[in-house]
């Protein structure tokens, strides 16, 4: 054989980082699935799965096989955990109820009932046991597809009415009072520098505690104008985000980076562990709630009545959302900064702000008073309230101007419709000195120092308006010029306006009918500049041009306009023949006479001719 012959043959495919197919079925095949095994990242003490709780062998099996192929799909190591819980409850139910179960043809429609009613008798919450059945379900409906389980019923269906009603849950926002202590400066500097510095970031961002422990070492970009925005990976969504940052979290993210002499930090809150002494692990999650509760012990954080108060790290993300709701930051925004999945989850702080604005409103209307000085009445309890509420809104929509809104009670007519009026709004101007310190840079030469957004806006907003309700009924200290009445000049403009529109529709009537083309409201819009709608609001424009479009309808063959005769033409005209049919009759009466003429004189020469003949023949 040749030397190239006699070199070994490398195998053609080859598994490059990961496990051999054959470790991988063997993985698969356990009882309990690890996810660093699998290749998958999971969060410290949820990294397993737990199959050995599912008692049928068949429904083991079963689960299995539908995990690893989710999994495969892009579940979530997190959710996989959770519907193997929910399927351990069924199999639970399974041994307690039939424990004869062989295979899958048990589970029929009656069982299942049977399982809701048994799930409606535990303690488990309602989210819980809406959980445990939208799992069993979603695994019912795929088997049907992949024959893990053939002889399952094809009746075996959980409907979408057998889920319980699910709590709707209110914000669990941390009052400012209690905010006040947890961001005192004092405070913080008695927590290690590494767990300060994660605490801020959840105060400021909103981030969800998992992934706040789990950020990337450099996790700052900077946009166009020099603003520093995170850019991390969303475990629950399973998604990248980016969002912008304040000032006092840029400061934090930035200032837990690791020195030159340690080796480089997977995330900026890696803390030393006995398992690791160099901090090259993720903070975990578990760490953060012991030192977070120890931290709130130490500093005895209390609410206004004195008691002893506990906050978890979720409930900083709850405080965001409310605080940027209440700042009037629009709900879809929101929804990115927070990045929930659906509208629905950030539709629970717009309602908490309805009812924070409702409040400030129903205390607004209390100080409310008329010309004379005298307090109106509000009974924020009457049936009118909620009207009256709900008029204000659509004040605020149908009054918008460019600086706030009208603060004008709603009327039928305003003379002041256009961000061009001279109105005065519900806000009033600030000083030239604050509009200066508020404008932006225009050169734009630096990047602007990042500043703590929304972060100190109250989740109620009823001080805030009173401050600003007390603060605008106050008199400027600066003079200002009280503008006149200008209903005049907008009246006037408007009658030039419609003038123009009247004459401009009525030239193009004119023109089209002369070049002989179809009146419709569409040629005439085009030819006279002006809309549609305004012709058919226009009685008398609206009737002219459909008289004139039937009667253009029913002479469509005729000529057109211009090859018509006017009238004095068809006088002439008429003049014309007048005297050509007299002349006519004229000659046709000399025509007739000579005719008459010329009969009587043959009737006499053959009247002559007839004597003759008789008196010739009776002489012979």
């Amino acid at each position: 054989m040749s030397g190239s012959a006699e070199r070994v043959r490398q195998p053609r495919f080859a598994v490059l980082d990961g496990l051999d197919p054959s470790e991988v079925d063997a993985e698969y095949a356990a009882d309990r699935w690890h996810a660093e095994r699998l290749g998958f990242d999971a969060l410290a003490g949820r990294d397993m799965l737990l199959f050995d709780r599912i008692v049928q062998l068949w429904l083991r099996d079963a689960a299995k096989a539908w995990c690893r192929w989710r999994l495969a799909t892009g579940l979530a190591w997190g959710s996989a955990n959770a519907f193997v819980l929910a399927l351990s409850r069924f199999s639970q139910f399974l041994a307690a109820c039939e424990p004869d179960a062989v295979n899958g043809a048990s589970i029929t429609r009656p069982l299942l009932e049977r399982y809701i009613s048994w799930l409606a008798t535990t303690r488990l919450a309602a989210n819980s046991r809406s959980l445990s059945l939208i799992a069993l379900r979603g695994f019912l409906e795929h088997n049907r597809r992949h024959r893990w389980l053939p002889e399952v019923p094809a009746t075996a269906i959980i409907f979408q009415d057998d889920l319980p009603i699910r709590d709707n849950p209110a914000p669990r926002w941390v009052s400012e009072f209690v905010m006040a202590q947890l961001e005192h400066d004092g405070h913080l500097a008695l927590l290690d520098p590494t767990t300060r510095h994660l605490i801020v970031v959840l105060m400021e961002t909103g981030l969800r505690a998992n992934d706040a422990c789990r950020l990337p070492f450099n996790p700052l970009l900077e946009d166009s104008a020099g603003w520093p925005c995170l850019r991390f990976h969303s475990r629950k969504v399973n998604n990248d985000q980016l969002v912008p940052l304040s000032g006092r979290a840029a400061v934090a993210i930035r200032a837990n980076k690791p020195s030159s002499r340690r080796p480089i930090q997977t995330v900026p809150g890696s803390s030393p562990t006995p398992a690791s002494a160099t901090g090259a692990r993720p903070f975990t999650y578990d760490k953060l709630h012991r030192r977070l509760s120890r931290w709130q012990k130490q500093i005895g954080l209390h609410d206004e009545s004195g008691r002893a108060v506990h906050v978890t790290a979720h409930q900083f993300r709850h405080t965001v959302g409310t605080r940027l709701i209440n700042a009037g930051v629009p709900q879809h925004v929101v929804q990115r900064v927070l990045g929930h999945a659906s509208p629905g989850m950030t539709a629970v702080y717009a309602q908490l702000h309805d009812t924070t604005i409702r409040a400030a409103f129903d205390a607004y209307q209390q100080l409310r008073v008329n010309l004379a000085g005298e307090v109106i009445a509000f009974d924020p309890n009457a049936p009118t309230a909620d009207a009256e509420w709900v008029k204000h809104n659509l004040s605020r929509i149908q009054a918008s101007l460019p600086n706030g809104y009208c603060g004008r009670p709603p009327q039928q007519d305003c003379p002041h419709p256009n961000a061009a009026s001279p109105a005065r709004t519900s806000r009033p101007p600030s000083s030239s000195s604050e509009s200066t310190a508020n404008r932006p840079s225009a050169t734009g030469s630096s990047s602007p120092s990042p500043t703590p957004t929304a972060s100190s806006a109250s989740p109620t907003t009823t001080d805030a308006s009173k401050t600003a309700s007390s603060a605008s009924s106050q008199p400027s200290k600066t003079s200002r010029t009280i503008v006149g009445d200008n209903t005049i000049h907008l009246l006037q403009a408007a009658a030039a306006r419609h003038h123009n529109a009247m004459v401009n529709a009525t030239n193009a009537i004119r023109e089209l009918d002369r070049a002989g083309q179809p009146i419709t409201f569409q040629a005439v819009a085009a030819a006279a500049g002006v809309s549609r709608s305004w012709l058919y609001r226009n009685p008398q424009m609206r009737a002219e041009i459909e008289e004139l479009r039937a009667s253009s309808a029913s002479s469509s063959t005729g000529p057109p306009s211009r090859e018509r005769a006017t009238r004095d033409s068809l006088r002439h005209q008429l003049e014309t023949l007048r005297l050509d049919v007299a002349e006519l009759r004229r000659e046709n009466k000399a025509l007739r006479e000579q005719l008459a003429r010329q009969l009587g004189e043959e009737r006499t020469s053959a009247t002559w001719r007839q004597r003759n003949d008789r008196t010739t023949t009776g002489s012979r």
